[in-house]
């Protein structure tokens, strides 16, 4: 995987076949706009008022990491930093301007999707069946929420609940907080 920034725009790329496009990042002439999770919003919007694409575009800097992304993840942009997972079940944090990482934090699965944030937490799901949310500064876990079956869909913060989707079919709302169930339903298999 390589995570590559041009003219602001950031693009994950694999190495063999370049699968995965992220997000647009706003111009060289306009502050850099966060981009929190999948599509923008909760509403899954994918519409900012500050993406605008500048031709021509030039690369900023690079990054590879030696593992692969998936054809649905892209990553996120919050407070300066870019976010993404790979199928090495490792979730970075890297700095928007420079492409330094800041840290890395390794599930026991790959991560298949797009993570999202509250600016407090970074939520995301694994194939190993949990949620997690980590400390968008330093990495740290700070709580994980075991649901039995693969996370294959991005996660949605809204109003302190995130809401996440398993293989099962299972819909769950948890505590952004806490990560202590509030509600959970079976929508059936898919």
């Amino acid at each position: 995987l390589s995570l590559v920034l041009i003219n602001r725009h950031m693009k994950i790329l694999t190495k063999r076949t370049l699968v995965a496009l992220s997000l647009a990042l706003a111009a060289s002439s306009m502050a850099r706009a966060d981009w929190p999770m999948f599509q923008l919003d909760g509403k899954h919007t994918a519409s900012h008022p500050q993406d605008l694409l500048r031709l021509p575009l030039e690369k900023e800097w690079s990054l590879d990491t030696q593992s692969i992304a998936f054809g649905f993840a892209s990553a996120i942009i919050a407070n300066k930093k870019i976010y993404f997972g790979t199928s090495r079940g490792e979730v970075y944090a890297v700095y928007e301007l420079s492409g330094n990482v800041l840290w890395k934090f390794v599930a026991q699965g790959s991560i298949y999707l797009t993570p999202a944030t509250d600016n407090n937490k970074l939520f995301f799901g694994s194939a190993d069946g949990n949620v997690y949310a980590i400390n968008p500064e330093t990495g740290v876990l700070i709580w994980k929420y075991e649901t039995g079956s693969n996370i294959m869909a991005s996660p949605i913060v809204l109003s302190g609940t995130l809401f996440v989707a398993s293989n099962s079919g299972d819909v769950l709302a948890l505590n952004a907080d806490t990560g202590e169930l509030i509600w959970k339903t079976n929508i059936g298999d898919y």
